[in-house]
């Protein structure tokens, strides 16, 4: 799923427009490397720095809410609510990211957790 969105470069400070676009296209650069290139270390990598690019996106959206009073968000980057548009192209990247891990590290069956991740005693039918 890609986002169509582009930003007004003129309203949106620098930093904000960068975080989005690193954002925006974070999945597009995941697949360059190819999927038999994919190691649980490198998808565990990008998903972190996702998270992070993401992080600076909404303090930066933050700063946009605070410095302008909802009577004068006017400018398209509010009245098309562009940041809900790339909080949906973050998901999509980061739910793809932890689909590929999981295919190369599937999660145990909760059966065979240890007993200490257990939140209840499961007692066997007698």
């Amino acid at each position: 799923m890609r986002s169509a969105c582009r930003h007004s470069k003129r309203f949106i400070p620098f930093y904000l427009a960068e975080c989005l676009d690193k954002e925006q296209k974070a999945l597009d650069n995941f697949e360059k490397i190819g999927r038999s290139n994919y190691t649980a270390v490198k998808i565990r990598s990008r998903m972190t720095a996702l998270k992070a690019t993401w992080e600076r996106c909404l303090q930066g959206h933050a700063a946009l809410l605070k410095a302008f009073p909802p009577d004068q968000r006017d400018a398209a980057y509010f009245k098309e609510k562009h940041i809900e548009t790339h909080e949906e192209t973050y998901q999509a990247a980061l739910d793809y990211m932890s689909e590929c891990l999981e295919e190369l590290e599937p999660c145990p069956p909760v059966a065979n957790l240890p007993e200490r991740y257990m939140l209840f005693e499961i007692k066997p039918n007698t």
